[in-house]
């Protein structure tokens, strides 16, 4: 574990940094700052946040023979543990869901995002990093961000952030080592899948393969990872990271 820092560039450019240095740095080291100068979230964009309202840690996981195309698992078993914590500071916990691929949505508005890097060597992963951000305390968002929101927001007051940090890593500890083959289950998928938001109603998405807005239903994600969305003709239709763009 390392300490937290007062303000740092981003704590998963950091970790990843050192990882990719030390050899020796074990799995479930992390990092957390008050404040991140660069964060980052998904499709390069950056994380928003205020000084030491919110949380804002990244992890270490390695495992001795987890695959490339298993990877998706980490994601998969981080977004159940963002989850499994929320559902203590939430008033209505069946409102909280898995907006694919990689936030956490409260209703429609988005109250965590996640950011995972890989080392791959090989045939494995070397190992991975996992950057969290999760408002906790933030009560006042740039109006350029859509739909944001946080646990103070949502209850209408401050929520004691030592308390959700204790909770959020234990329960990211319970639930990273089922990535591995030996405890891997396909209920675990089966529970991610029941949480994605939007799944099974209809609405608009963009493909951005083939081009052109479609009324779709989103139905189940593979284990690697792809999005499968059925559209108004009966196809089912496969989507990668960065494939798709929710629309209405």
């Amino acid at each position: 574990m390392q300490p937290s820092s007062p303000s740092i560039e981003s704590t998963y450019t950091h970790l990843f940094a050192l990882a990719e240095s030390d050899e020796t740095l074990p799995s479930g080291a992390f990092i957390e700052a008050d404040f991140q100068t660069q964060g980052r979230g998904q499709r390069g964009n950056s994380w928003y946040s205020s000084r030491g309202l919110n949380l804002l840690p990244s992890i270490l996981v390695r495992y001795p023979y987890l695959c490339p195309h298993q990877s998706f698992r980490i994601s998969i078993l981080t977004a159940l543990g963002i989850i499994d914590t929320l559902q203590n500071y939430v008033p209505y916990p069946q409102n909280l869901f898995i907006k694919w691929p990689n936030d956490i949505y409260y209703n429609d508005c988005k109250i965590a995002g996640i950011l995972i890097g890989h080392s791959i060597e090989g045939l494995y992963v070397r190992f991975s990093v996992i950057g969290i951000g999760l408002n906790v305390n933030e009560y006042s968002f740039p109006s350029i961000l859509p739909n944001p929101t946080s646990l103070r927001l949502i209850n209408k007051k401050e929520i004691p952030l030592k308390e959700v940090r204790e909770e959020l890593l234990k329960r990211l500890s319970d639930r990273l080592p089922w990535a591995e083959g030996k405890y891997w289950k396909s209920e675990i998928l089966s529970e991610y899948c029941s949480l994605l938001y939007r799944k099974g109603t209809w609405h608009i998405y963009e493909d951005l393969k083939l081009g052109g807005e479609f009324l779709g239903k989103i139905e189940t994600v593979s284990e690697e990872g792809f999005l499968q969305v059925r559209d108004k003709k009966g196809e089912q239709r496969s989507f990668a990271f960065k494939e798709i763009a929710y629309l209405h």
